[in-house]
């Protein structure tokens, strides 16, 4: 009798639900709040977002409901999956409101961006891009440097 090896977690299961957490967090969500809508346990939710236990279908469509993302949201960016829409579905799906961020840090800065007014918006891009100048060697005296 073969004994079964017990591997981890099936890395699409992560992916979804490593998603998951990066939407629920940009969005400014607890845990307890997230599983409240879908009338679960927090604990489950973290089970979700670690990807120890595989989201059903009504369950993921759920989660996409409560968070204002369509459900293919938690595929993008697995690699070897074509998860593009049909023409006919893009109208459904839009990007504006999922996070582009990759750190909690940025998904603050970018949820404060777009909580912001216009105005401030303006002035920090002002702020920011003055801010890179300065701190970005310029070409002039990177080869001036680099010469001996």
């Amino acid at each position: 009798m073969m004994s079964k090896v017990k591997q981890g977690p099936n890395p699409i299961d992560v992916h979804v639900g490593g998603r998951l957490r990066q939407l629920r967090n940009y969005k400014g969500l607890t845990q307890e709040q997230l599983a409240n809508s879908a009338d679960i346990t927090f604990q489950q939710v973290q089970k979700y977002e670690n990807g120890r236990n595989r989201l059903s279908a009504s369950r993921l469509v759920l989660f996409a409901q409560a968070l204002d993302v369509h459900p293919m949201y938690f595929f993008e960016g697995i690699g070897g999956i074509d998860i593009s829409l049909p023409t006919s579905s893009k109208k459904i799906y839009q990007e504006k409101d999922t996070p582009d961020a990759k750190s909690k840090e940025e998904m603050q800065v970018l949820r404060l961006f777009r909580a912001s007014p216009e105005h401030v918006q303006a002035a920090v891009l002002g702020l920011l891009m003055d801010m890179v100048k300065a701190l970005t060697p310029k070409e002039s005296e990177e080869g001036e440097h680099g010469q001996t």
